[in-house]
């Protein structure tokens, strides 16, 4: 007789900051490079322990919206990974070209099942950027919202562009374009 298969307490639909870890999950997904890196939550952890509940498809509809609405009219031809190196209260990823890269970085403290957050201010980070630019323009935004936080530009030095995060909580997402004025 097969034993079943009990999952963790707090899961996806039950834990209360569920929405949380979920959010960071598609978020990841889209500065992966995997066209399914999306389904992972689902694939990893609900379907494996509960039965498909209506309720949870509809508590979570909209959750990837934002990342959908950030990545609207990006060309992701040519799009690879790019080094980084956060701070050590950061944890995220790039993914991009030459021309233009998205980013995505979180407080490394928040995971589950309470997924905390704080204010994290000061926070840098060195991305390896591709091609020749020698300034890169960055807007960064709230993951959820999309609202601009902050923006400026980045200038590239020994291949790499380093730059301070705005203060935020939970995560931030960053879009930056290589300046047209650039080499």
């Amino acid at each position: 007789m097969a034993r079943a298969v009990r999952g963790p307490v707090d899961n996806l639909d039950t834990a209360e900051r569920a929405p949380v870890g979920l959010r960071h999950a598609v978020w990841a997904a889209v500065v992966s490079g995997a066209m399914n890196g999306r389904m992972l939550w689902w694939a990893d952890g609900y379907d494996q322990y509960e039965k498909p509940d209506p309720n949870l498809r509809t508590r979570f509809a909209h959750l990837a919206e934002p990342a959908a609405r950030f990545v609207g009219g990006i060309d992701f031809a040519g799009f690879k990974p790019i080094a980084v190196e956060p701070s050590p209260d950061v944890y995220g990823a790039a993914i991009g070209h030459h021309r233009s890269l998205i980013a995505w970085f979180r407080d490394a403290q928040c995971v589950g099942p309470e997924w905390p957050t704080r204010r994290l201010d000061r926070q840098r980070i060195v991305l390896a950027v591709p091609g020749d630019a020698e300034r890169w323009r960055f807007i960064a935004s709230d993951p959820v919202t999309l609202e601009p936080i902050a923006q400026g530009v980045a200038h590239r030095e020994k291949g790499k562009v380093s730059l301070w995060l705005p203060p935020f909580e939970d995560a931030v997402v960053l879009r930056l374009t290589a300046d047209a004025a650039s080499p």
